[in-house]
């Protein structure tokens, strides 16, 4: 085996090794000072910081006050308005057919829905179910009547069902009449 000497080195090695005391030395055999000692390992050049609370902690631990809550008290519940229906004929170009298309039509009727204080705006629109048939295309010939326009009466059930809702939120389906009937 080989041995390499390194000058420098082996004195340090020599010096640490025969030292008795448990404090770090230095390459001279003497105590280091305080605040050397007490410089992590990783990194020599680093000095102690005291350091203190988070601003996080800080700020919880402050005493910050409240707002005094006010008391809520619960909006007027108003019965829902009621949704009258009205079927008439009338002379039409076009109308739906229930099934999503808009076709020429030959005996067009209108399905006005009335509410006395109107319809206001929602951010989906309407769709009216008349037993399966859904119609999506409507209009607003006065503020408080939404139309639709069916292409052919012959299409609408007898007795259907018809309800109201706001594009595809069940939720918000309305039972406008449980069986309405057309006049043929």
């Amino acid at each position: 085996m080989r041995a390499v000497a390194v000058p420098g080195l082996f004195v340090l090695l020599v010096a640490c090794a025969s030292s008795d005391s448990r404090e770090p030395t230095s390459s001279s055999g003497g105590a280091l000072s305080d605040d050397v000692a007490d410089r992590p390992a990783t990194d020599p050049t680093s000095v102690p910081v005291a350091r203190g609370p988070t601003r996080a902690a800080a700020e919880e631990a402050a005493e910050i006050p409240q707002p005094v809550a006010e008391p809520t008290v619960a909006p007027a519940q108003r019965p829902a308005a009621r949704i009258a229906i009205q079927i008439t004929s009338i002379d039409a170009q076009h109308g739906e057919d229930g099934r999503g298309s808009v076709v020429p039509a030959s005996d067009a009727i209108a399905i006005d829905l009335i509410r006395e204080d109107g319809f206001g705006g929602r951010a989906l629109d309407p769709v009216l179910h008349v037993g399966q048939l859904r119609f999506t295309r409507y209009e607003h010939p006065a503020p408080d009547r939404m139309r639709f326009v069916v292409a052919d009466r012959a299409v609408l059930p007898e007795s259907a069902t018809v309800t109201l809702q706001w594009g595809d939120d069940r939720s918000s389906r309305v039972v406008v009449a449980r069986a309405v009937q057309v006049p043929r």
